[in-house]
């Protein structure tokens, strides 16, 4: 199915939810526009935060 053929979605924020949400509308057949007002990225971002939550269930498994 062609992207746009289903609609046209505006994605407010690039981080982590928000290119997964993207790439998943995309994948369902919309067209998807992902914007982010930041020049690049923060070293104190969400992914940060992801990973280090991710290394403590990890640990916690172990």
């Amino acid at each position: 199915m062609h992207p746009t053929r289903r609609g046209r979605v505006l994605v407010a924020g690039g981080g982590v939810t928000g290119l997964a949400l993207g790439i998943a509308l995309r994948h369902r057949g919309f067209g998807a526009v992902v914007l982010e007002r930041s020049a690049g990225p923060d070293p104190a971002g969400g992914a940060a935060a992801v990973a280090t939550e991710a290394q403590v269930d990890h640990q916690k498994a172990l």
